[in-house]
C-alpha cells in the first residue's frame, strides 16, 4: 500500500476521533451546576435570587485553571443543602449575558478587573450582584467563605 493510500485511509478516522476529543473537552465537568443561558439567566439567576442566594461560575471550556474549581463549588453548594443555588455560565457561549452580569457589577459599584478574568464566580441576592471572586480557588475555605460572606443570613 502506497503512502499516499495509506495517509488517505486513515484521514477520516483521526478526523473522527479529533471530533471526538474535542467534544469530550466541550463537555462540561462531570458533577457541574447545571448551565445558564442568555434565554434562562433572568429567572434562573435574577428571580431565584429573590428566594435564595444564587451562586454564578463563570467558565469556558478552554480554561485549565476553571476545572479545578468545579468539585470545590459543588462541594460547597452541597453543604448549603437548598439554602443557595449554584449556576454555571459559558463566557463564550452567552457573551450578552456575561455583559450583562458585567454591568450589574458596575451599577453596584462591586471593583472587577477592566478585562474580565475566568474563572470567576458573581454572588446575586435580591436580583443584584453581591459579590465577586476571581481565579480557580481551590481551597475549599476560601469558597466557604465567599459563600458565607454572600449568603444573605
Amino acid at each position: 500500500m502506497s503512502r499516499r493510500t495509506l495517509s488517505h485511509r486513515f484521514a477520516i478516522p483521526a478526523a473522527l476521533v479529533l471530533l471526538g476529543l474535542s467534544l469530550a473537552v466541550a463537555q462540561p465537568a462531570m458533577g457541574q451546576a447545571p448551565g445558564v443561558t442568555e434565554n434562562s439567566f433572568t429567572a434562573e439567576v435574577i428571580e431565584a435570587s429573590r428566594q435564595k442566594p444564587v451562586f454564578v461560575n463563570l467558565y469556558a471550556v478552554w480554561c485549565g485553571p476553571c476545572r479545578p474549581l468545579f468539585p470545590v463549588l459543588d462541594t460547597v453548594a452541597d453543604e448549603y443543602s437548598g439554602r443557595a443555588k449554584l449556576v454555571s455560565v459559558d463566557v463564550d457561549e452567552n457573551p450578552r449575558t456575561v455583559n450583562a452580569m458585567l454591568e450589574l457589577l458596575d451599577e453596584e459599584e462591586i471593583k472587577r478587573p477592566p478585562n474580565m478574568q475566568i474563572p470567576a464566580v458573581i454572588a446575586f441576592r435580591d436580583g443584584k450582584p453581591t459579590g465577586l471572586m476571581i481565579g480557580g480557588q481551590t481551597k475549599i475555605e476560601a469558597v466557604r467563605e465567599f459563600f458565607a460572606k454572600n449568603d444573605g443570613s
